[in-house]
């Protein structure tokens, strides 16, 4: 598959994630994440994804993104989002049974 198409694909998957991220900010919030953070880490991935950045640079913002929502780590929401941020990041984590 070139480059491009990957990338792509790619960039497809990550603003997919993001749109999960924002239908859910409230319940993430509520569930122990901060809200302020939540968002400039959305907002900095968004950038990076409409500025075409290169693919470590997304993947950079990808993780201080997964690291923002970790601090609500037990809720069946933040479960449900590493799920998703896990299978777009390639880290091998199965999901859960």
């Amino acid at each position: 598959m070139p480059e491009d198409t990957k990338s792509s694909a790619e960039n497809d998957k990550a603003r997919e994630f993001l749109a999960h991220v924002k239908t859910r900010t409230d319940q993430l919030v509520r569930e122990g994440v901060n809200r302020q953070s939540l968002t400039a880490r959305v907002a900095a991935l968004e950038k990076a994804l409409d500025e075409k950045a290169h693919a470590s640079v997304i993947g950079q913002k990808l993780t201080e993104l997964k690291a923002e929502i970790e601090q609500a780590a037990g809720s069946k929401t933040v479960q449900y989002i590493m799920i998703l941020l896990n299978e777009l990041l390639g880290t091998g984590v199965p999901p859960p049974p």
